[in-house]
């Protein structure tokens, strides 16, 4: 490896004082390529100075300077506050060469199965064959922990024990409010004993621990139960069931009306004067810029979860490249240009932003974060998932579609990790008057020259259905739109 890297220690006991003595060794690091097992019984480890090897030294520094750079920018406020440079976690160096084409950003150890246990049916690993379907719990309901990989040799049916995974799904559907007799019928169907079962349920419901947790979760009732009456106020209002459409808005009606009321609305005719309108193009951008290297998402379809793990797809390529495949690829998800993109593409197209206007009265003409780039063919897809920050939308070329659900719908859409959400807007119809207890899914549709304002919170799916340019803002002139810095749920929710 040409760079360093973190080492963090999970300290898992209260209170207890961890202590690392002078000369004693803190962690072991064991170089692995695709099979643990086999690779640690074949390990042989040497131990060299780093100028040892000349080449190795001379690439580590080249990457300490880049690192120091990326610093330098970062305290200057020119990236994302989330923003860092991944190399090592995406197996290439500091120049941005692809080092290792077999990297993995996680190696799973094998799965140790229990003495006795059963095998599971036939058909993948169990667990879709032997588990209740979550629809049959109900939309609170989690589903229960995934079977462990089936042995190649058979053994005695056996029932499995309870483990710990086991133990956490009772008492997270418990506080779901999920039926005691669910909850059995679902671990019987999963190999599990149902006398045992029904102890540890049992068991779970005199838990002093989850007593507590329980207390928690009706304040966590309260507030949704909040945000249940301000969906029920909002369903009174007569234009609730749309997205308003302005021309040439007012600041000041865009400010009271739409930004502090977290209120959606298409505005048009505020892009009239842009270059860009006029301007971009395929062949202007290839003509333009088709000699540059841009930071693209390349290879989206591999996985399921694209904009989770957008970092595995970054790549740079040549921008004639990647216009050619925009330009004959037909209808794809497969690549797309980002705003996670955003900090690199700046500096390999600074001339995209002199055919951009920040909007008077409001935008913020002096921030560092004056917008972003997004670029891709038909059929590019953001799945639903709400934003920390407000945004605006400025259509450039292409159509869009968009299903946009209101912050207070939150709890109907299935928001079970951090800003995303389970509900597949490919296969989700527009709801405009939804009941109380459905989500309200509204549509519209993003031509060019037309900008439309995304309130945080905002659930919000965003298909293309031709190419499509388009630029985000976030710069308001209003006040900070910073509502990152006191976000607190990047994991599982």
């Amino acid at each position: 490896m040409t760079m360093s890297f973190t080492m963090n220690w999970k300290i898992i006991r209260p209170g207890a004082p961890v202590r690392f003595e002078a000369g004693e060794p803190l962690f072991q690091s064991i170089s692995l390529s695709s099979n643990p097992c086999a690779d640690i019984e074949g390990a042989l480890v040497t131990y060299k100075k780093l100028d040892d090897d000349p080449d190795l030294s001379r690439a580590y520094r080249e990457w300490d300077q880049s690192r120091k750079r990326f610093m330098e920018r970062s305290r200057a406020g020119e990236l994302k506050p989330d923003e860092w440079q991944r190399d090592y976690f995406l197996g290439r160096d500091g120049a941005g060469q692809q080092l290792a084409p077999l990297h993995m950003t996680k190696v799973k150890p094998p799965r140790v199965g229990y003495e006795g246990t059963a095998t599971p049916p036939s058909g993948g690993n169990g667990a879709s064959s032997r588990v209740q379907p979550y629809s049959q719990l109900g939309s609170q309901t989690r589903r229960p922990p995934r079977d462990p990989v089936p042995s190649q040799v058979e053994q005695p049916a056996a029932p499995r024990p309870v483990d710990d995974e086991w133990r956490r799904w009772i008492a997270e559907n418990l506080l779901l409010g999920a039926a005691r007799d669910s909850i059995l019928k679902t671990m019987v169907a999963g190999g599990l004993s149902p006398l045992q079962s029904a102890a540890e349920i049992d068991q779970a419901f005199r838990s002093p621990y989850l007593r507590g947790v329980e207390r928690v979760c009706n304040r966590l009732k309260k507030r949704e139960w909040l945000l249940a009456a301000y969906r029920k106020l909002n369903r009174l209002h007569p234009r609730s069931c749309e997205i308003s459409r302005r021309h040439k808005l007012a600041h000041v009606e865009f400010l009271e009306n739409f930004y502090c009321a977290n209120r959606p609305v298409i505005i048009t005719g505020m892009m009239d004067d842009w270059p860009a309108v006029r301007k971009w193009s395929l062949d202007y951008f290839d003509e333009k810029f088709g000699d540059r290297e841009v930071d693209v998402q390349f290879g989206r379809d591999a996985s399921g979860n694209y904009e989770a793990d957008r970092e595995r797809f970054r790549r740079t390529m040549i921008f004639s490249h990647f216009i050619e495949k925009v330009r004959t690829s037909g209808v794809t998800n497969d690549f797309y240009i980002t705003a996670n993109n955003n900090s690199a593409n700046k500096q390999a197209l600074p001339e995209l932003w002199d055919d951009v206007a920040q909007i008077p009265g409001f935008l913020n003409e002096n921030s560092a974060h004056n917008g972003f780039f997004w670029f891709g063919p038909a059929g590019t897809i953001t799945p639903f998932h709400h934003d920390l920050t407000n945004n605006l939308m400025a259509q450039v070329i292409g159509r869009k579609r968009i299903l946009l659900a209101p912050s207070w719908d939150m709890p109907l859409m299935r928001n079970l990790r951090d800003v995303y959400c389970e509900v597949d807007g490919r296969a989700t119809a527009p709801a405009p008057r939804a009941s109380q207890g459905e989500p309200q899914i509204l549509e519209c549709y993003l031509d060019p020259g037309e900008i439309l304002f995304l309130p945080i919170g905002s659930l919000h799916f965003v298909e293309a259905l031709e190419i499509s340019a388009t630029v985000t803002f976030t710069n308001f002139a209003f006040d900070d739109n910073d509502f990152t810095s006191f976000y607190e749920s990047r994991g599982d929710v």
